[in-house]
């Protein structure tokens, strides 16, 4: 099913939509549910950007200041 393992990306099987989250300090955030991995790695990204986690990116690319 994946095209590739992404971290905090998983397939529920019960809803076939793809679940994102990060964890950062015992702090699990949800990124919601969606319809391909590409779209939940890339809600898993902004989750990151938003609310400045030191958490690494994997498909966004950081804005420099």
């Amino acid at each position: 099913m994946p095209d590739k393992n992404y971290t905090g990306v998983k397939w529920i099987k019960e809803s076939s939509k793809w679940q994102a989250t990060v964890m950062q300090n015992s702090v699990k955030y949800n990124c919601g549910l969606h319809e391909t991995q590409h779209e939940a790695v890339k809600s898993r990204d902004k989750t990151i950007l938003q609310k400045g986690l030191n958490v690494r990116l994997q498909l966004l690319k950081p804005v420099k200041k």
